[in-house]
Formats: C-alpha cells, structure tokens, sequence
C-alpha cells in the first residue's frame, strides 16, 4: 500500500476498497483524497492532482482524469458505505437518521462546460435582507447538484453538527435538456431516498426539506420508517381523517378552551390539529 498515506486515514479509507474492481483505480481514489485534504484555495481536479504529489514523481494528468471518466465505480455505493461506517461511530441504534435534502449552485466558467446552466444563486440574493429592505434574486452560471446529506451532532455540543454528504445528482435546466431527458430536482430527490430504504430496510429517517422538496413527488409512498419534516404546503387538501389520540393530546397541550389549530401531517394530505405555533412549520410525513 501506499506509504504518502497516513495509517489513521489509510484505515478509513480501505473500508471502500472492495468498491473498486482494479487496484489503481482504488490507488487513484486514496492519492486523490490525500489531495484534495492537502489542496489549499479551490479544488479544482488539476489542483488536487497537483496536491497529490503525483507530478512530481512523473504522472500526468491523464490517469486521474480516467479515474472519473472510465474507471469502473459507483460514487452511489461509496456514498452508501460512507454512511454504513458513520452509523457504527456516531449513531446511536435507536436514533433516527437525520437525512437534509437540498439543492446547492457550483459557479462554474466556460461554454462547452456539461450540463450546467443559469441556476438560482441563493448566496447573492438578498431577500430584503440589504440596506434598502428590497428583494433581489440572483442568478448564476454553474452546475446544480441535488444532494442528500446526513446530520450528526457533534460529541462536544450536541446542539450543533456536521452534514455529511451521502448522494448526489446533477440537476440539468428543463430549457437546455431534451424534454425524454428532462427530471426534476423533486424527482431526483425522490430517487436517491428509494436508494436509502433499499440499503436501508430496518433504519428510521428523519428528512428535511424546504419548500421545494416539500411536494407530492418527494413525499408521497414514503415507506413507514421515514418520516419527512417541511414547510406546509398551503391549500393543500385533507385526504385522511385525524386520529383521536393525536386530536386530545394537541387540546390538551393548546389548554382548556382554546382551539388548536390545524396542520396537515403525518401522511399525504391529513389533517391533524397541533398546539401552538404556525401551520406552515410544522412536521409532516406527506403533503399532497
């Protein structure tokens, strides 16, 4: 094995060696890890492989670039056992996995660039937040990735945490997609969490999401064990009668003589009263 690695991370890392059918290709991975951790400014491939050390000893850039482009791996399995080896470290059994689905903007420059497009730049957009107290949304050149990330509380300060990513896909615009190629973020989203269940069955998820990904297409046939929490959708309709239990207990906590007020949660559309607070922040497991 590789001596430039460190033992402490070459340990980590070999967990995902079985992942790679060819050893260079697994060699590739580790040398461009210890690139990219070394890489100081943007990290750029050319910069990582730099960073790597590996040009210096004679390697051109060409067997890296491969590494993306031909080699035979699934950034979805690394993804899958990345979060295997996080729940044996950090993750108590019983807890729920608390899985963060969202859009993110990589500003990128160039024509002939793949799949990127004019995409909304959160970063720059002010939303009233400037001196003048006026809205401005900004756009900007790059790619969109939609990426499921998942949420561990710091040992030190369990109120606060890391995201880690787990899955990712490359949004491409519905303007400059063909229309049979065309899928949308939501859908996108959808997929990656059908590949969580399938990996795993017996583990509870707790999934967050903003007002985009708090959709039918997002949310609908959950399976049981996975619960999704995000803005309500107003004007949605009520598919499902309250539970009684679910009804008292909100009385109880809103007070004697005082109505709770309503909220759609806990399946697709239902319709459920909760004490206190506003209806379009609360927990939902479906909206329609």
């Amino acid at each position: 094995m590789d001596r430039t690695i460190p033992p402490s991370l070459l340990a980590i890392l070999s967990r995902f060696q079985e992942r790679f059918p060819r050893q260079g290709s697994f060699r590739n991975f580790l040398l461009l890890v210890m690139g990219w951790i070394l890489c100081g400014g943007r990290r750029t491939i050319s910069r990582v492989i730099q960073a790597s050390g590996e040009i210096r000893k004679g390697r051109g850039h060409s067997a890296f670039y491969r590494f993306f482009s031909r080699a035979a791996w699934e950034p979805d399995e690394i993804g899958l056992d990345l979060l295997r080896h996080l729940l044996t470290i950090a993750q108590p059994s019983k807890e729920p996995i608390v899985l963060i689905v969202d859009d993110t903007l990589a500003k990128k420059r160039g024509p002939k660039i793949y799949g990127a497009g004019m995409h909304h730049d959160g970063t720059a957009s002010s939303y009233g937040r400037g001196p003048s107290g006026k809205r401005h949304v900004s756009f900007s050149y790059g790619h969109s990735w939609v990426v499921i990330s998942a949420h561990f509380p710091l040992p030190w300060s369990p109120n606060r945490g890391i995201s880690i990513p787990i899955l990712f896909r490359l949004y491409r615009s519905k303007k400059l997609t063909p229309s049979e190629e065309y899928v949308k973020r939501t859908m996108l989203a959808r997929e990656m969490l059908g590949l969580l269940h399938d990996a795993f069955p017996d583990q509870r998820f707790l999934i967050l999401g903003d007002n985009e990904y708090a959709c039918g297409t997002t949310v609908r046939d959950l399976p049981g064990n996975a619960a999704f929490v995000g803005p309500n959708a107003q004007g949605c309709r009520a598919l499902r009668a309250p539970r009684l239990e679910d009804a008292e207990a909100a009385r109880q906590e809103a007070g004697e003589g005082r109505q709770a007020p309503l909220a759609r949660t806990n399946h697709i559309g239902s319709e459920l009263p909760l004490a206190g607070g506003n209806c379009r922040d609360l927990r939902q497991e479906g909206v329609s």
